[in-house]
């Protein structure tokens, strides 16, 4: 009886084995994973400054190219907080279509998209190389005039990139509609419309 319990003990430990270094994999890289999440969210911290700040309100008010002006912004005070990751910029600028009839004001939203494709150390032994990780923050602008805003005569609607370590002026753009924004500019936008 008693070499048969052995024998239990022992296929047990073997069956477990596995799931507990499974478990320690995810634990390891998991803690990889939240240092990245913290530098995102520490660069995103600078990007909600430069929001506020009047020189980029103002520059981009009167720019013919605002999602642009903003993009570059947004990359360069990512780049020089010393954030290395891939960057995306959605932006988006409401018109006539769109609901918005009052002259007297614009109304643009911004989301930038922060991403890290991080390295595993254990969990490649289970097929994953790499977690991604992403933060992301969302803002709005209502820039107003007493009696007429000026408008650029066509606005960049869409998604400005840069890959991960590429300066702001390799920067590429692809167009997008509203209903292709991400969900949290849409509702800066709706919610912006129904003010």
């Amino acid at each position: 009886m008693r070499g048969r319990e052995r024998g239990g003990v022992l296929l047990l430990t073997a069956a477990f084995l596995p799931l507990l270094f499974a478990i320690l994999a995810f634990g390891v890289d998991a803690v990889q994973a939240i240092e990245a999440k913290a530098s995102q969210e520490s660069a995103l911290q600078a990007v909600q400054e430069l929001r506020m700040a009047p020189a980029i309100t103002v520059r981009a008010k009167n720019s013919e190219d605002p999602g642009g002006l903003i993009a570059r912004s947004i990359m360069s005070t990512l780049r020089d907080e010393g954030y290395e990751g891939s960057v995306a910029v959605w932006f988006y600028e409401a018109g006539p279509a769109d609901g918005l009839r009052d002259t007297t004001r614009r109304l643009y939203a911004f989301e930038t998209v922060v991403e890290d494709r991080v390295p595993t150390s254990f969990a490649r032994l289970f097929g994953m190389s790499e977690m991604p990780v992403a933060s992301s923050f969302a803002a709005s602008s209502q820039p107003y005039s007493e009696f007429q805003t000026w408008r650029p005569d066509s606005v960049r609607n869409g998604v400005f990139r840069i890959e991960a370590r590429e300066v702001p002026e390799r920067m590429s753009f692809t167009a997008a509609s509203l209903d292709s924004m991400p969900a949290a500019l849409r509702a800066e936008i709706g919610t912006s419309l129904e003010a």
